[in-house]
């Protein structure tokens, strides 16, 4: 049997197809191996929002629905791709900048306002790629608004003043435009224009403030005054404009620009069917956003050309 098995072995066809065998059998468990150890990877995915969008609704309620909606994404990948998937929401904090969470973590979505964008200079690593949505626009404009009975008849006119602006990214877009026109006009930012700069959680708030003659003007988005006079005419009817800003870009969602494409893909359709989905649609509902638009370059032209603006202004007032 040992002479048999030599004289099989010896020749060098059988030796050559025993070889082969052996390969093919080594080759296919290797594969398997690997693939069973690429199934079980786990994938890690931060994603950050800047704390900038909790401010002008319940943050307790906001910040559970994402967390609630992360876990929702992970299923999804998960049944999407095989692969495992860690999905963690960072949110920023006073102690926690957006910078700080770039530098020290792969990050992979950031959902921030615009003027984040530019102050920490994302367009280095991250792109620009989805807008929320509310009524056929991205862009919002902003409406600074008195009663009618205060005799004021132009945004010059509110010299110490009270003015009430809408906490969050509102707040810092409507400071930076009405700074911005006051400059132009009077070389002063608002804070010092005005005997006191306030914010409120609500637009409803602001504008009831300005009715019941609270306080001396307000300014909040053009979207939000439209919908308040519509239901309530004769708050209207005691307000009137004073100013109309341009329609500003308030925030966007980034991906970073080294996503795998399949990823990506796997990105492009769940968020634009985030009103399909349980907390998907519930986080729509709390930041009052219809729906969720891809992102185009002429969004940023007013904006960009706004804290142009606003930058070279202060240098100048400040020097």
């Amino acid at each position: 049997m040992d002479k048999l098995l030599k004289n099989i072995l010896g020749c060098k066809k059988i030796k050559i197809c025993v070889l082969t065998v052996l390969f093919t059998i080594s080759f296919i468990f290797q594969h398997n191996v690997i693939a069973q150890k690429n199934n079980n990877e786990v994938k890690e995915l931060n994603l950050v929002f800047s704390n900038t969008f909790f401010k002008h609704v319940n943050e307790i309620d906001a910040q559970a629905s994402l967390v609630a909606w992360a876990e929702e994404y992970k299923k999804g990948w998960e049944k999407y791709s095989g692969k495992k998937l860690k999905a963690n929401i960072i949110f920023t904090s006073e102690t926690n900048s957006l910078r700080d969470i770039i530098d020290t973590k792969v990050t992979s979505i950031i959902t921030a306002d615009i003027i984040r964008y530019y102050e920490h200079k994302l367009e280095e690593s991250f792109v620009p790629t989805f807008v929320g949505v509310i009524d056929s626009t991205a862009l919002v404009k902003l409406v600074l608004m008195v009663r009618k009975d205060s005799k004021i008849n132009s945004f010059l006119e509110l010299k110490n003043k009270n003015i009430v602006l809408v906490a969050g990214i509102i707040s810092d877009l409507s400071n930076i435009w009405l700074s911005t026109e006051l400059i132009k006009s009077k070389d002063i930012t608002l804070d010092k224009f005005c005997s006191e700069v306030k914010t409120v959680m609500r637009p409803s708030d602001a504008m009831l403030n300005l009715y019941f003659n609270k306080i001396d003007a307000c300014l909040i988005p053009m979207g939000d005054y439209e919908i308040i006079c519509e239901m309530n005419p004769q708050i209207k009817a005691e307000l009137k404009i004073l100013k109309i800003s341009e329609g500003y870009l308030p925030a966007v969602t980034f991906l970073a620009n080294n996503n795998d494409k399949k990823f990506e893909s796997f990105v492009y359709e769940f968020v634009f069917n985030i009103n399909k989905q349980t907390y998907g649609d519930q986080l729509m509902k709390i930041f009052k956003i219809n729906s969720i638009g891809k992102f185009k370059i002429e969004y940023l032209t007013n904006i960009k050309k706004l804290l142009d603006d606003y930058g070279r202004m202060m240098e100048y007032v400040q020097n």
